[in-house]
């Protein structure tokens, strides 16, 4: 939740807390929603057919992508998050599970 400028009345975790958010990506992998004016029911048909397609995780491999920057644009450094002492361990989980998937590689 926002308030005037860019400061946040409440944090992604308090919200999520308070139960005033909520993530339902069952919903969305399994209901579609209309792709340009379609019906819901062509959608779901359509992800069905190329189940191939909308399943798993997908990589763009062999293929060199350019970035354009704009060459004015000052660089910002933001401080590094620390993670709570309790949550630690779930979290070294999720990256060696994301390494495991060559989601993320270890430098």
């Amino acid at each position: 939740m926002k308030g005037q400028g860019d400061t946040a009345l409440l944090s992604c975790g308090a919200t999520e807390y308070m139960g005033l958010v909520e993530y339902h990506l069952d919903l969305t992998t399994s209901t579609p929603l209309p792709i340009m004016g379609e019906t819901r029911q062509v959608t779901a048909d359509l992800v069905e057919e190329y189940k191939d397609v909308f399943s798993g995780l997908g990589k763009l491999r062999g293929v060199k992508v350019k970035l354009h920057v704009d060459p004015d644009a000052k660089g910002a450094v933001q401080k590094q998050k620390r993670i709570s002492l309790p949550l630690k361990d779930k979290f070294d989980e999720i990256l060696d599970k994301w390494e495991q998937m060559d989601i993320r590689r270890c430098r």
